[in-house]
């Protein structure tokens, strides 16, 4: 949950997990984002299958033709995603001292990794959950920093959290390998979530960028997906990670 302090910045408060906190939404219950890396808006529609998703061949996808980062490099966006504010971060270094009333989030699912630590195929910068001490600090908190495991598991309990990151490692997001790749990573793993009735119910993907390769204007691609999406529509609306 967000809250605006004093001085109108946003503050990431904690929310304890689905059980009796759960709410149900106007249009949607949950949100699931999984985040991409480091390409160009016309570049990412190239791709077969991310066009795909905003096709006839989906119809239950629609493009934001006007969606945009904030900024360069990868980590200020991934922590304005979150937190609706980039707390000043203008780099990719280590930043773990934000004091929060709190910590952050309903859930989170993070490929190759496992609560505060990581491995190699995974990298820091793109888990901006840990740049908050109010997470970091608290190894309750930290439970919720899950692999993709136990994001399959949550998908085949019906208990996916009512918010929930998906960060795919270096190579999947396509970072060490491109958007060709990338792109048939997605389309390998993406499939079986639309098409799993239960999981989609009430649910709205939203498939995006961290940032663009660093083209004026940060335009990234960006599709919501789900039940209650106007089919094969374009949405020109100006959006930002915020």
């Amino acid at each position: 949950m967000l809250r605006a302090d004093a001085n109108g910045h946003a503050k990431v408060v904690f929310v304890p997990g689905q059980g009796d906190k759960a709410r149900t939404g106007r249009s949607f219950d949950r949100i699931v984002v999984v985040i991409l890396e480091n390409t160009n808006y016309a570049d990412a529609l190239a791709h077969p299958y991310l066009k795909s998703l905003t096709t006839l061949q989906n119809p239950t996808g629609r493009l934001l033709s006007n969606y945009h980062a904030v900024t360069h490099p990868s980590q200020p966006n991934y922590i304005a995603q979150i937190a609706g504010d980039t707390f000043g971060v203008g780099d990719d270094g280590n930043h773990a001292d934000y004091p929060t009333p709190g910590a952050c989030f309903l859930g989170s699912s993070a490929a190759s990794t496992t609560g505060c630590s990581s491995t190699a195929s995974y990298v820091r910068k793109h888990n901006p959950f840990v740049s908050f001490s109010g997470i970091t600090s608290s190894p309750a908190r930290c439970k919720h920093l899950v692999d993709e495991a136990a994001l399959d598991a949550d998908i085949a309990a019906g208990s996916v959290p009512q918010v929930a990151f998906y960060y795919p490692n270096q190579c999947n997001n396509g970072h060490d390998t491109g958007i060709a790749y990338a792109d048939r990573w997605l389309q390998s793993w993406l499939p079986g979530k639309l098409s799993n009735v239960s999981f989609m119910n009430n649910t709205l993907l939203f498939v995006t960028f961290d940032e663009n390769s660093g083209s004026q204007g940060n335009q990234v691609y960006a599709a919501i997906l789900g039940f209650m999406v106007t089919n094969n529509t374009a949405d020109a609306t100006a959006c930002t990670h915020y």
